[in-house]
């Protein structure tokens, strides 16, 4: 018989250690104490709490394409040729890193350039769809939101939301349960206090009946109940607990104006960024780990511009970089509220962004979308291996026709394009679900299989 090292964690090692202090009669608020300074002591990995994983998923409707944010050479290198989703003049891109090059409009995400990855080599197998084909799998597979959030249901008070705005983005669920559908008016109120003056007598016998009261409700009141008894036999310390108001914790007013856009800018930005403020809140305080943002522009043929009139797209790309410059900059710079050692948010957090499908660069030639039914997909974490994946057929015969990479290498490969398969498990390797490692294009990825 072969043996096999015991999985010697944090966890197991907890939860041993507690049974045994139990039999040897400790007191529950001893054992608590005692546990932790073991564990510390002679775990050094265990100094630090289980941090959960995040994500953000950006979900962008009608068509959006990426390239009014992204380039690669194929595009640069067309000696001052402009596309109608593309319309930039050579020197008005700047390479970033691994062939990802930026436009004078997406310039806000170069500091950040080497943990972002875009590809537009991805096949794209259904038309219009509020199920996204890629973040389904092409099937029926949990969107990657949804399987992190039932993974790890206890993380936080509520296991995840999405502002669908009328179903907008239609999240698949698989077996799981989907997030809770929330506006930037209701997120709030799923985080209010339960008005409960009692003492604990009352409070165990409302704990058993916790199944009858709302999801938020019973969460909360779990969470509360269950850190009393650990920390104190206190009446007062219970309540005081119970008292706790977390919607107020959820204030976006001091967050930078880049993201609030109070009067200014396009509304599908605005929403974009006041949705991101709420999300940025709530991960801040461990009030939520998996958020799904539908981004509706409206009929992206709207955008469709001439050479005299390359406005509206050099605007999208504007506002949504300065929207995912200031979001990643928050992650940077505020703690992870699970970490004990000085992790933040960008340690735990992932952003991806998806379409329903991806308009193509396209000439100025009254059709914006001569790309053979492509996707697109943006990764954007401390695990991604920042570029630009894939590339573009520039000749006149194929109009710009973008082609994929071999996803061990992500050497652009010509004449054939990903698999939302590949997509896929590649998005639940980087936030941390069960995949197939087979289908994951680790290219894109720092070491994540």
């Amino acid at each position: 018989m072969t043996y096999k090292k015991p999985n010697f964690n944090r966890r197991n090692f907890l939860s041993k250690t507690a049974t045994m202090l139990a039999g040897a009669g400790v007191a529950g608020l001893y054992r608590y104490e005692i546990l932790n300074s073991i564990a510390k002591t002679l775990i050094p990995q265990a100094q630090a709490a289980d941090s959960p994983s995040r994500v953000i998923e950006l979900c962008f409707r009608s068509g959006t394409p990426f390239l009014p944010l992204f380039a690669n050479a194929d595009i640069v290198q067309q000696n001052g040729e402009m596309y109608m989703n593309s319309p930039y003049q050579r020197n008005q891109y700047q390479e970033a890193g691994n062939g990802l090059y930026l436009n004078d409009n997406s310039a806000a995400l170069k500091p950040y350039a080497e943990s972002i990855a875009f590809t537009q080599g991805l096949m794209q197998s259904g038309g219009h769809t509020s199920n996204f084909r890629i973040r389904r799998n092409g099937g029926d597979m949990a969107a990657p939101a949804v399987a992190l959030a039932a993974r790890n249901p206890s993380a936080a008070v509520v296991h995840g939301v999405k502002f669908a705005y009328g179903n907008r983005v239609v999240n698949s669920v698989g077996d799981f349960t989907d997030l809770i559908d929330v506006t930037q008016d209701t997120f709030g109120s799923l985080f209010k206090k339960p008005y409960m003056p009692v003492n604990q007598t009352e409070m165990e016998a409302l704990a058993k009946a916790a199944g009858k009261l709302s999801r938020q409700q019973a969460a909360i009141l779990n969470r509360a109940v269950a850190s009393s008894f650990q920390l104190s036999d206190s009446q007062n310390k219970a309540v005081n607990l119970m008292n706790v108001d977390y919607a107020q914790l959820l204030d976006t007013s001091s967050m930078g104006n880049a993201l609030l856009m109070d009067s200014t800018g396009s509304a599908y930005a605005r929403n974009m960024g006041r949705d991101l403020a709420k999300v940025l809140k709530g991960f801040a305080h461990n009030l939520i780990s998996s958020a799904v943002i539908a981004v509706s522009t409206g009929d992206w043929h709207r955008f469709r511009n001439t050479d005299a009139n390359v406005a509206p797209v050099r605007n999208f790309g504007t506002e949504v970089s300065q929207k995912l410059a200031e979001t990643i900059k928050f992650l940077k710079s505020t703690p992870e509220p699970t970490s004990t050692t000085g992790e933040t948010l960008w340690d735990t957090t992932s952003i991806i962004m998806t379409t329903e499908f991806t308009r193509g660069l396209a000439r100025f030639s009254g059709n914006d979308n001569r790309d053979g039914r492509s996707q697109g997909m943006v990764l954007i974490g401390k695990d991604v291996q920042g570029g630009a994946y894939g590339g573009f057929d520039t000749s006149p015969a194929q109009d710009a026709m973008p082609h994929g990479i071999n996803p061990e290498t992500g050497a652009p490969v010509a004449g054939m394009r990903n698999g939302e398969d590949e997509a896929y498990h590649t998005m639940q390797a980087l936030v941390g679900n069960p995949h197939d490692s087979s289908k994951v294009m680790t290219a894109m990825l720092k070491g994540k299989m």
